[in-house]
Parts: structure tokens; sequence; C-alpha cells
């Protein structure tokens, strides 16, 4: 297996977007699928801007043998709110008028089981292999890069966020040594979305 992990480019964005909506596509829809306003158009919209959550500067992608499998968002806690504040600009220039309050409030309800991080911590978001490609070792290669970079860059901590009925990823990341610090509940529409475990490594 020929495997290469690169920064992503703008061209992804065709294989990215599947990999990015495969990270979370329960709480993607909750957030952004509105009507005839998909999911995947709005992500894909993001995907292209140069700044904000889900913008291709901030992600990683895996390939094997030249094809993209895997896809991360890989950023400083510093810098969250600036990425939040992207956001919600492309939710106003996306979203009819009538939609916009409702968008915000189910974000709001997205940040409650995804709340934002200490400045000293290297963040993990959008994170995804191919099912065609899983258990071949490429997400663990992915994270041990990014936590070799954060421990390089002096960050106190690697973390992510990993939905609590998921335990196949959670299990990924207890095995690359990151810990469940917190539970965070959802407080949106009772069982609409799983509670979030917030997971952290201490790099020092």
């Amino acid at each position: 297996m020929n495997l290469f992990i690169r920064p992503a480019q703008r061209e992804d964005v065709e294989v990215a977007i599947p990999l990015i909506y495969q990270s979370g596509p329960h709480e993607l829809d909750y957030g952004f699928q509105v009507g005839a306003k998909t999911t995947h158009e709005f992500v894909r919209k993001c995907f292209l801007s140069d700044k904000g959550i889900f913008s291709w500067k901030i992600h990683r992608v895996a390939e094997v043998n030249g094809r993209v499998v895997g896809i991360g968002a890989f950023f400083s806690g510093a810098n969250y709110g600036k990425y939040s504040n992207r956001l919600m600009i492309e939710i106003f220039k996306f979203y009819p008028l009538t939609k916009i309050a409702g968008v915000l409030l189910r974000l709001l309800h997205l940040t409650s089981i995804m709340p934002a991080m200490g400045k000293d911590v290297w963040f993990l978001t959008d994170f995804a292999v191919h099912s065609s490609t899983q258990s071949l070792g490429i997400g663990r290669a992915m994270l041990e890069e990014q936590i070799a970079f954060a421990r390089k860059h002096g960050y106190r901590y690697f973390g992510l966020d990993v939905a609590a009925d998921n335990p196949r990823a959670r299990a990924l990341y207890e095995r690359m040594g990151l810990r469940v610090v917190k539970e965070n509940v959802f407080k949106g529409p009772k069982g609409k979305l799983a509670n979030g475990l917030r997971m952290l490594l201490e790099l020092r």
C-alpha cells in the first residue's frame, strides 16, 4: 500500500465532501439540511472558501495509490472563534433569510456537544477514512502525523470530539492514547443526536 498524506487542495472537493459527510452525517444533516438546501451543497461551498472550519486550507488528506481515501481538519483551539465566525457568514450567504434563525439554533445545539476548546489544544474534526480502506492503518497514520506536529509546535494537548454512540472510533482514539475528559450533553430535541465525548491526549 502506497500511503501519502498531504495538505488538501481546492481540486479535492469532489472526493472531500463525501468523506467529510461520512465523519458525522447525523450531526451535519441536523445542522445544515434545510429543504432543497442540502448538507453536501453547504459543506462544498464552505470547503471551497479560503476561511472557516470546513475550508480546504485546514484539511489534510490521505492518498492510497493516488486515490484520496481519508480526510481530517486540524487547527489550533486559538482559531476556533475565528473559524466559527466565518461559518456564520457562510450561513447568512447560503440560506434564505426565513431559514437562518432555525439554522443558527441548531448550530447552537451542535456546539453543546462540540464546544470550544482551549488555545493550547491542536484539534481534529471532519475525520474519516473511506469504508473500502478502513482497518489498514490509514487513520492511525494521519493521527500519528498530527500528534507529532502538535508536539513539535508546543501544544499541550491533542484533542477531538467523538459521538458517544461511536465505540469503534473511540477505541481507535484510545489506542492512540486519548482519554475521555468530559461527556457533553446534547441540548437539542431529546434523542435527536448522541452526546459528545471530548477526548484529549496530553503532550507535555
